[in-house]
């Protein structure tokens, strides 16, 4: 799985609008639930975990809540990928701060199709470029620039696991490469 192993720039808290599709699985959203939910991210799709939580799928936001209220949420730029296993129905959301806890439970539904989908729509739209490499040991690197909701560009460099002090000094090469070839600032 990937993690955030260099560093990542800027988190702001600005959200904008745009649509989404309604279309509920696993379970009804309690009403206390709905009404903590911001009315400008409604209409998305969710999923009822085991464990009484809710994924829910907002136009500017992943929203997590229980029967009565909102428990977390992320904006589409910080979620780095989101899985789920069909055998086991586990979710897993792995966000792009490195010391954020991936938000992990088993679906109630075994077809949380239309909720994969929109996180992965939502997620891809943030990704501007990519460029990629794998070192000597497998490990996949990654320098991406992404796009925060007010529209302001920041680059991140990820691996898929540990790596050599040379390959991260390759991985940030890659990514002022990158920003270069993009015209950002560096």
């Amino acid at each position: 799985s990937w993690q955030m192993r260099l560093f990542k720039r800027d988190t702001p808290e600005t959200t904008q609008q745009d649509s989404t599709d309604a279309s509920p699985q696993g379970g009804t959203l309690p009403s206390a639930a709905l009404a903590d939910i911001p009315k400008d991210q409604r209409g998305g799709p969710y999923e009822e975990l085991e464990d009484g939580r809710f994924i829910v799928v907002g136009r500017n936001i992943i929203m997590v809540t229980d029967a009565t209220h909102l428990v977390d949420s992320g904006l589409w730029h910080e979620v780095q990928y989101a899985s789920w296993d069909a055998r086991t129905r586990q979710f897993r959301l792995v966000w792009s701060q490195p010391d954020r806890p991936a938000l992990v439970g088993k679906t109630i539904s075994d077809n949380p199709k239309s909720l994969m989908e929109k996180i992965t729509h939502r997620v891809d739209d943030t990704i501007v470029a990519t460029r990629r490499f794998a070192t000597s040991t497998g490990v996949s690197v990654a320098a991406t620039v992404r796009r925060r909701v007010d529209g302001e560009l920041f680059s991140a460099v990820v691996a898929s696991g540990p790596i050599s002090d040379a390959d991260q000094e390759k991985a940030y090469e890659l990514e002022t490469k990158l920003r270069e070839e993009l015209g950002m600032d560096s």
